[in-house]
């Protein structure tokens, strides 16, 4: 889970932060006072609204199962519905994680291609934006 780290860092430093979770009871349990939890599912436009209300910036980091429909519902068609409904919100800017093998000549393979295709409407959001193309992470 890549968001964690970022949201407990940006809430070290003082923003005031609010992290989008399907099961709030766990993520209060991961974020404790850093965040206000709004309970919400990508995939479930109706839930997105109170989760971007009255925000700046959105940092997405999603993961999909590896179950090709699971994938890109979540990283492409959930995206699509975060993005339409921050921008209602007037949110200005989003920056969203990827990976850095994320290219043209690896879209053979469908993660990438379900990347890409995020990336894309991240691209075309309208808003200011931002994508992290990482390489792996090491955590102990």
């Amino acid at each position: 889970m890549l968001g964690a780290p970022v949201a407990r860092r940006l809430g070290a430093a003082g923003y005031l932060l609010r992290v989008l979770a399907r099961d709030p009871g766990r993520a209060q349990v991961e974020f404790g006072k850093v965040a206000e939890i709004a309970q919400g599912d990508v995939t479930r436009a109706e839930t997105l609204p109170p989760a971007v209300r009255d925000c700046q910036w959105l940092y997405v980091s999603l993961r999909g199962n590896f179950d090709a429909g699971d994938y890109a519902a979540v990283e492409c068609q959930g995206l699509g519905k975060l993005l339409a409904a921050a921008r209602l919100a007037g949110v200005t800017r989003v920056g969203i994680i990827s990976g850095a093998g994320r290219t043209v000549e690896n879209a053979h393979r469908l993660p990438v291609r379900i990347k890409l295709q995020a990336e894309e409407l991240v691209r075309s959001s309208g808003m200011a934006w931002m994508i992290f193309r990482c390489t792996h992470f090491m955590e102990s």
